[in-house]
């Protein structure tokens, strides 16, 4: 068996050059502009978001002062119902009418609220005449 040679890529020396780069820019007043706008409403968004992270932070210092508020007045709803004498509680006698008209819930708007008071004034205007 024939062993095959392999040939190594040979690497190139690129010479880096350390000479400056400069580009021109024609309209430098624009761009100067251009950046500190972007800046600027770069610091805006951050402190929208300072201002996010404060109010979940506060949120979640609600949250746990809630629950611990409603472990303590679990733990004294217990001690006061231990502290009450035991009762029966008598059930509720059910009323039974005997004409049965459907009550239609009255969802009046404002409008209507003000027109019906406007009539009520009105009458009682032309009742003092």
């Amino acid at each position: 068996m024939k062993k095959k040679k392999v040939k190594k890529a040979k690497k190139k020396n690129h010479a880096v050059t350390k000479e400056p780069f400069f580009v021109g820019i024609n309209d430098t007043v624009f761009v100067r502009r251009n950046v500190l706008l972007s800046s600027k409403n770069l610091i805006d968004c951050l402190k929208k978001y300072e201002g996010l992270v404060d109010l979940r932070l506060r949120k979640q210092n609600y949250v746990v002062e809630f629950k611990r508020v409603v472990d303590e007045l679990l733990v004294l709803n217990r001690k006061l119902r231990s502290h009450l004498p035991k009762m029966h509680v008598r059930e509720k006698e059910v009323l039974v009418r005997t004409k049965s008209e459907p009550h239609i819930p009255s969802h009046k708007s404002h409008l209507d609220v003000l027109e019906a008071e406007l009539s009520r004034v009105e009458a009682k205007l032309d009742h003092l005449d």
